[in-house]
């Protein structure tokens, strides 16, 4: 009863609110900021709209001590909470850092004349997520926003935070702005993460020259290229960071080729990461590995992480010789994830597991492991186990 921050996460189903507890959880959080996090669950529309109400003035009502504020509604309950007639509405919202909005509708149009309001000043939240709620029903001062995640919408007129958002997800969420004779310049963004949906109208309307991050699933786009190559080289940014994720097991060795062409203008990439979690052709991969273990220096000359999502064994062998000393390439941490059962592997030849555990002793980071259907299982550790090495310090 005396501990104040055991009673700041208040969850409220507002189909079915005890008030009681959220009055008692309320005089007992003190002034410690509180993560509200309001849903409705059931079908009882009339009795939810009348409880939304109520739960939403109780809210709003304690808006000044809110951090984190989380709305999960069907439009009719979001509306009746939004729009409450007579409400003292609070002067700001200083503490609010995070605002969720969820929609539980499949036909978004219902949303169409709702508007959230909280406070009579608009709120500065650093973090905001929509799912199925367009930007501009709710009502925040967007310049105050560093990280925007948009779930399931469909883009048509610019997000008002791109002029200050850093952190950038799209997530089903197909980009519809018309192709400008001159592409969108945002200079603030750094990281952007475009899943499950295609990226190339993203990359064909913006120009982001402080990207430092990208991670896109190509699965859904056509090509990956020269879209992906023009954009990178329209923005000049200094890329230091590339997520790619391809799930299908068509046009592989294009989009290996189309990759390799991406790699080429990317001079100051140190992170990349790529996944082909469904694809199981091992020789439209090999190109990809045979450009890291080349003699070609001015190919990623300063990667630094490798990381390789896969459901086949890739070249291990040739993997190692992009990490070898006579390389001179900065190359020192390979991550391999097989998403393969754990008899298809079987035991790797005792030569390549020495040079495993030589790089590792020389301070090279080397992982190997397997995850279909199991927890992740060290696969060097097994090997270390079936050639008898005790530990890597072994002869």
């Amino acid at each position: 009863m005396s501990t104040p921050r055991l009673w700041t996460y208040i969850s409220v189903d507002v189909a079915n609110p005890n008030f009681s507890l959220l009055n008692h959880q309320i005089a007992h959080s003190g002034v410690v900021p509180l993560s509200v996090y309001l849903f409705a669950s059931g079908f009882r529309r009339k009795e939810s709209c009348a409880n939304a109400k109520q739960v939403m003035s109780l809210v709003v009502k304690q808006l000044h001590s809110i951090a984190s504020l989380y709305l999960v509604f069907t439009s009719d309950i979001a509306i009746a909470g939004g729009s409450i007639p007579g409400l003292d509405y609070p002067r700001t919202a200083p503490l609010l850092k995070e605002l969720h909005f969820h929609s539980r509708e499949d036909n978004y149009s219902t949303y169409s004349s709702f508007q959230l309001r909280l406070a009579i000043e608009v709120p500065r939240p650093r973090q905001v997520r929509l799912n199925g709620v367009s930007f501009d029903q709710i009502c925040i001062d967007w310049a105050g926003v560093s990280s925007l995640t948009l779930v399931s919408s469909r883009i048509k007129t610019l997000p008002p935070a791109l002029k200050s958002v850093k952190h950038l997800v799209l997530l089903y969420t197909n980009w519809e702005l018309p192709l400008w004779k001159t592409p969108i310049v945002s200079q603030s963004i750094q990281n952007i993460t475009i899943g499950k949906s295609d990226p190339r109208g993203f990359m064909l309307t913006m120009t982001l020259p402080s990207l430092r991050r990208l991670d896109v699933d190509i699965t859904y786009a056509q090509t990956l290229s020269p879209i992906t190559c023009d954009f990178l080289r329209r923005s000049l940014c200094p890329l230091q960071a590339l997520d790619i994720n391809y799930d299908t097991n068509v046009h592989g060795g294009q989009v290996i080729q189309a990759l390799i062409d991406v790699l080429e203008i990317t001079k100051m990439l140190q992170n990349l990461t790529f996944r082909m979690a469904e694809s199981s052709d091992k020789s439209c991969f090999e190109p990809l590995v045979r450009r890291f273990s080349s003699q070609d220096r001015d190919f990623l000359p300063c990667l630094q992480t490798l990381s390789l999502n896969t459901r086949f064994i890739p070249p291990i062998d040739l993997l190692l010789d992009a990490m070898a000393p006579q390389q001179r390439r900065p190359l020192r941490v390979l991550d391999l994830d097989l998403c393969i059962p754990l008899r298809d592997v079987g035991p790797i030849r005792k030569d390549v597991l020495v040079r495993i555990l030589q790089m590792q002793e020389d301070g090279k980071e080397i992982f190997i492991t397997c995850t279909r259907h199991i927890p992740r299982h060290d696969l060097v550790e097994s090997w270390k186990t079936f050639h008898g090495f005790r530990d890597s310090n072994s002869d």
